[in-house]
């Protein structure tokens, strides 16, 4: 899929190639998922390879946009979680 047969796609799903890219480079997308969306991909054929809203279906299919997301710990920024403060006393009977 090139960039200019991206010009098909919406606004989400150039998003999500983006995303892919970034997580694919980082290593984040577990091999067996890669494998099987590879394979899928291998079965469209030459004449649906070409095609963006195939090649973007296939792969929202196979690798999911939980995937994609940022770990939640990664997004908190220090500081800014509230903290609990647990006081207790121990009281002896003296």
């Amino acid at each position: 899929m090139t960039i200019k047969n991206s010009q098909r796609l919406t606004d989400n799903q150039e998003q999500y190639l983006k995303n892919l890219m970034i997580k694919l480079e980082e290593g984040s997308i577990p091999k067996q998922t890669v494998k099987e969306t590879l394979s899928a991909l291998n079965k469209l054929g030459r004449e649906h390879i070409a095609n963006p809203l195939k090649v973007i279906a296939t792969l929202q299919t196979n690798i999911s946009a939980k995937l994609l997301e940022e770990h939640f710990i990664a997004n908190l920024k220090a500081g800014t979680s509230k903290r609990e403060v647990i006081l207790s006393l121990y009281l002896t009977g003296s």
